[in-house]
């Protein structure tokens, strides 16, 4: 998409932590699904960086 459309900017919505139980229960799986948001997230902004987009 930023190839074919080449944006001026980009927008990541920001991730955040809250507790609740999964399905399995478990409240340690918020703290997963934190973590690979996370992740996620620096990846897109190095990404971003490195195409000289504002984000």
């Amino acid at each position: 998409m930023i190839e074919n459309w080449k944006p001026d900017s980009v927008v990541i919505e920001d991730i955040q932590l809250q507790k609740f139980k999964s399905q399995s229960g478990l409240e340690g799986d918020a703290v997963l699904t934190y973590k690979k948001l996370a992740h996620l997230q620096g990846v897109l902004e190095n990404y971003f960086y490195e195409k000289g987009l504002l984000y």
